[in-house]
């Protein structure tokens, strides 16, 4: 039963990593990709 419980706790401890992870890339791709239309308006 220990090693269940553990199993879960590591695989929603992953579930979460990945989660935060994918949103961290989307927004620091949308936060680029807005730098880089102001730069490009600004010209």
């Amino acid at each position: 039963m220990f090693a269940v419980s553990c199993l879960l706790i590591v695989a929603i401890a992953c579930g979460l990593a990945s989660l935060i992870a994918d949103i961290a890339v989307i927004w620091l791709f949308t936060h680029y990709m807005k730098d880089q239309y102001k730069g490009d308006g600004s010209k």
